[in-house]
């Protein structure tokens, strides 16, 4: 068995060892260590990587991304594009929402039903800027709920 197969090889090593512990673990001498047979001090040993540590943190990041609107440009073909906006309270009547952006920035647009996202809003080119102006403008939501994904 030479070098290169114990150091790509990963049979019989954890996902933590580096490729010196299982040159050790391989009984051959460590180039590392001037040919000392003896193990290296590996500084990681004794650390439990599979330990979540902060799970208590992670529960009100998700709660709290459960509140934006997410509003997103998808690029279809060439020069155009689609803006999609979702998250927004499920009591808005959202056909009086698209309604009225489409009259005023002269778009087109359609609620879709998405199985995970629930209704999204689609509006022809990109409309972030319009979206988030209305909905800060007409009190719908606050600037800060509000996450406006992409460039520019």
């Amino acid at each position: 068995m030479d070098l290169n197969s114990i150091l790509t090889s990963d049979k019989g090593a954890l996902p933590y060892q580096s490729a010196h512990t299982r040159i050790h673990t391989a009984s051959l001498l460590c180039l590392a260590c001037s040919s000392d047979p003896s193990p290296c001090a590996d500084p990681l040993k004794g650390i439990d990587f599979g330990a979540n540590f902060d799970d208590e943190e992670k529960e009100p990041a998700a709660e709290s991304q459960a509140d934006l609107i997410h509003i997103r440009v998808q690029q279809r073909n060439g020069r155009k594009c689609i803006t999609t906006c979702q998250g927004l309270n499920d009591q808005l009547d959202l056909k009086k929402i698209l309604k009225a952006i489409k009259k005023v920035h002269c778009c087109n647009g359609c609620i879709v039903e998405d199985e995970e996202m629930g209704q999204v809003l689609q509006f022809q080119g990109d409309q972030r800027d319009a979206v988030m102006t209305f909905l800060v403008e007409n009190e719908l939501a606050e600037k800060g709920k509000i996450k406006k994904h992409g460039h520019g």
